[in-house]
């Protein structure tokens, strides 16, 4: 692999990494279409699109569904360390989510003119997706369902694409039913967002439209959470697009494992970017060195060949003139994961202000499977600068009650006014005004009863 200094890629090659969040027109087009297509004929429409894209024909509605039987068939073809592994990170990531929920409190504010609350409540419908396109990602159902669980949320539908056989893959199969999942159709892609931002109906089934889309997918799918959101018809958990890592490690750093977890992350697909960072020329010397020996020890062929696309589209190794430096190229790359692989690494940590996830010395693989209990479902291509990862505030709306006395309407009422005269607002003005001459009648009607 190509060893680049950092101050080199202040132009076209920096440019390439920085814009890696943007997406295609092509992929925009067809998303909308697809959008169209479920909104105007629904259910017609959804088959159809699963026949073009997915190769599955299915002749009835209800095929869309997952049976009990199907779920329990999914269960004999995992092996029992393979469901133990399963229910081990949904233990793991429920204990976190509920660490986190024992922050949720209502903000009360009491005054002598009233009470202000703010109030926690959760988002009632999520709809979970599930992707399996190179890989299928039990582990994604895992993060939204867990998490949503906790949090509240009363009603929860899973959507994954179909296998070539009609099947989903029964490792999603067997962690959506261990997350409490009953309802599960085999639809994927932008036609399974489209379908649960509108729903779905028929004579023989019944597919709610969702308040939350949460789940990370490929480019289409990504772009139609966003489309979905900007409609204001369904909340996002977070702008999830092609995977990466960015490591920052010094002369200490074992290359193996950092080799180790930068494939990791090409495995994803070749739009998935892994990158380090380093400050010493040896330790990247011997990094370049052991990304191809481990390459080359998964063999020519369908394994080799995305990882290989990965890191030469999206892969670096980049050697910083100072720590400084470095770190300022960490927060400006705006990772889902940073991994930090050096001395002092607990300090370091606190100046990388944008990232998904933060490793200290940990393989990001371990929070890929919620080992340590945290989430997987994390901001990328550079939303990190203002996203967060999914957590159970998440999945959490907060609603405002304002309660205010009759005498403090009427003393507020000129200010008010005024104000909304500003805005050039009459009718505002007058809604307030009311109060004031409203307030002064009643206090008129109660000293004449009081006198008689």
């Amino acid at each position: 692999m190509t060893i680049l200094k950092v101050q080199r890629l202040i132009d076209a090659d920096l440019s390439k990494l920085l814009d890696r969040g943007t997406t295609k027109t092509n992929v925009m087009q067809t998303v909308q279409s697809v959008f169209e297509a479920i909104k105007l004929r629904g259910l017609t429409a959804a088959l159809e699109f699963t026949k073009q894209f997915d190769g599955v024909t299915f002749k009835f509605a209800s095929e869309l569904c997952v049976s009990d039987a199907s779920i329990k068939e999914a269960y004999s073809k995992l092996s029992k360390e393979q469901i133990s592994a399963i229910k081990d990170s949904i233990t793991r990531v429920r204990a976190f989510c509920i660490a986190q929920l024992q922050n949720v409190q209502n903000t009360k504010l009491k005054t002598a003119e009233g009470i202000t609350e703010l109030r926690w409540l959760p988002i009632e419908r999520v709809g979970i997706y599930a992707p399996a396109g190179r890989a299928p990602l039990p582990s994604s159902v895992i993060m939204g369902a867990i998490t949503a669980k906790v949090a509240g949320v009363r009603k929860l539908i899973l959507c994954a694409p179909p296998q070539k056989d009609g099947t989903i893959n029964p490792a999603i199969l067997v962690a959506a039913n261990e997350c409490g999942i009953t309802e599960i159709y085999k639809i994927g892609g932008a036609q399974a967002i489209a379908a649960m931002t509108y729903g779905l109906s028929a004579s023989n089934i019944e597919f709610p439209a969702v308040d939350m889309i949460c789940g990370p997918g490929n480019a289409y799918v990504a772009y139609a959470k966003q489309y979905a959101a900007s409609e204001g018809r369904v909340k996002i958990d977070t702008i999830a697009g092609p995977s990466e890592v960015l490591i920052l490690a010094d002369k200490t750093a074992n290359p193996k494992l950092v080799a180790a977890d930068m494939l990791a992350q090409a495995e994803h697909g070749p739009t998935s970017a892994a990158i380090c960072v380093s400050c010493s020329e040896s330790f990247s010397q011997s990094l370049a060195i052991e990304l191809d020996r481990q390459l080359n020890a998964f063999g020519e062929g369908e394994k080799q060949e995305p990882m290989r696309t990965s890191l030469r589209n999206w892969g670096a190794i980049l050697v910083a003139e100072s720590l400084d430096q470095a770190i300022d190229f960490v927060n400006d790359f705006a990772s889902e994961h940073v991994e930090l692989y050096l001395e002092n690494a607990d300090k370091v940590a606190n100046r990388i202000t944008f990232a998904g996830a933060i490793f200290i010395g940990t393989g990001e693989v371990f929070g890929d499977y919620g080992m340590a209990g945290g989430n997987h479902i994390l901001p990328t291509g550079r939303s990190a600068r203002f996203a967060s990862p999914v957590s159970v505030y998440s999945f959490l709306r907060q609603q405002q009650i304002e309660k205010m006395n009759t005498d403090a309407q009427a003393q507020l009422a000129e200010a008010t006014a005024d104000f909304a005269r500003v805005e050039t607002l009459e009718a505002h003005a007058r809604s307030a005004e009311v109060r004031a001459s409203e307030s002064n009648i009643a206090k008129n009607n109660n000293n004449t009863k009081e006198e008689e």
